[in-house]
């Protein structure tokens, strides 16, 4: 991979199967990874960022992942969790299950939505207690 496209074959090396084209703006490519069942590729850029490819569709799984680092050295995909090791940065972890999108966004928002949030956003819609039941 170079400049925002990666070349995606076959396990055997014998069939090209498709490109894949970043939606980060092109950077070298510094580290792949695989999950166990090869359904999902995480391509590490040099600028830091991760972006997650469905290898079936060939799309991207989400928006890409923008970690501290720079030059991504090395990474892993396993138990819906992407390891990786940059420079400057030597070890990161990030949780890809909707529990942990969850955590995260509710860590980073200091709590969840109050009651006159939540009528500002889903009008009309009953309140719903987010993040662990708590109203801030």
């Amino acid at each position: 991979m170079n400049g925002g496209h990666t070349a995606l074959w076959d396990g055997g090396v014998r069939r090209y199967l498709g490109t894949l084209t970043s939606t980060i703006s092109a950077a070298d490519v510094s580290a792949l990874a695989f999950s166990a069942d090869g359904r999902v590729l995480a391509v590490g850029m040099g600028n830091g960022a991760v972006q997650l490819w469905d290898t079936e569709t060939r799309q991207p799984v989400g928006a890409p992942i923008i970690t501290p680092g720079s030059w991504i050295f090395a990474m892993s995909l396993h138990d819906n969790t992407l390891y990786v090791a940059a420079e400057h940065v030597p070890f990161q972890r990030f949780g890809l299950t909707p529990a942990a999108a969850t955590a995260t966004i509710c860590q980073r928002a200091g709590g969840g939505l109050t009651p006159e949030d939540w009528a500002t956003y889903f009008p009309g819609h009953p309140f719903q207690p987010t993040c662990g039941g708590d109203a801030r």
